[in-house]
């Protein structure tokens, strides 16, 4: 799995946000000002965590180039995955020669 340092990061900060959510809910109030400005920077990072989470996911056309020649396994689950990334590997090869 890619990113699980980062996975693990975003599971601990959740889990303090909600404790965040859950003392205000259970005070019947919204956050005090002193709650409002770790709850941005938590935020804040929150996000940060997702994009690094989904670019790792995502991987780069890179990899789909220097993988192919590697392994079928890295190939998608369609047939219009398998085509697109055959004619990708293709047109890349014909620039090489």
């Amino acid at each position: 799995m890619r990113a699980k340092s980062e996975r693990v990061a975003r599971a601990r900060l959740a889990g303090a946000m909600k404790g965040l959510i859950e003392k205000s809910k259970n005070e019947g109030r919204d956050f005090t000002s002193l709650e409002r400005e770790p709850w941005d920077k938590m935020s804040a990072e929150f996000d940060k965590l997702n994009a690094a989470i989904q670019r790792a996911d995502e991987g780069s056309p890179i990899d789909e180039f220097t993988s192919f020649g590697g392994s079928i396994a890295n190939l998608g689950t369609t047939a219009d995955d398998v085509r697109a990334r055959i004619m990708a590997s293709l047109m890349y090869l014909n620039c090489l020669y």
